[in-house]
């Protein structure tokens, strides 16, 4: 009876043992999935701010081509522009 005790009891201590293991793997993988998932998130918003950025430099690029052209009158192309800027501002908050 005593050996079969301390049979039950080496096989729990086992187990217990097992469990721990298994929750620090869980731990380490879940710590992992949430490392990588923050990295794409923000490789996502600085491709996201890039693409906004390149956007407002082509507006204001074309604005002051039509300046160049004598397409638009100065005030209208600084409208344009600061309306880029505005925008370009309101995206990245």
């Amino acid at each position: 009876a005593v050996q079969a005790e301390e049979i039950v009891a080496a096989a729990r201590h086992e187990a217990e043992a097992a469990a721990e293991v298994a929750k620090e793997d869980i731990r380490k993988s879940v710590a992992r999935r949430l490392q990588t998932a923050t990295e794409q998130i923000e490789a996502a918003e600085q491709a996201a701010v890039r693409q906004i950025k390149d956007r407002a430099v082509g507006v204001a690029i074309a604005a002051a081509g039509d300046v160049m052209k004598g397409k638009m009158k100065a005030e209208s192309a600084n409208a344009l522009i600061d309306a880029a800027i505005k925008d370009v501002g309101a995206k990245l908050h």
